[in-house]
């Protein structure tokens, strides 16, 4: 939805597992296409779907954040 050029489609369907804890040094090692998932059911909306979603709850946590008192 922000930079839908850079959007390519031709990545396979990626589901990687990584080892317990997940930060690893070697992500390729785990990860090797760098995608989470199958990348040919994105669209832009769902995109935008996602990022609304994001915002409104990054704005409800600093309203929280902001209301909280001791």
């Amino acid at each position: 939805a922000v930079r839908p050029h850079l959007v390519k489609v031709t990545s396979k369907a990626e589901f990687p597992l990584f080892p317990e804890p997940i930060v690893v040094r070697s992500r390729r090692k785990y990860w090797p296409g760098g995608v989470w998932g199958d990348p040919g059911k994105a669209s832009p909306e769902k995109g935008r779907r996602l990022i609304e979603l994001c915002v409104g709850r990054l704005c409800d946590l600093i309203r929280r954040i902001d209301d909280f008192s001791e």
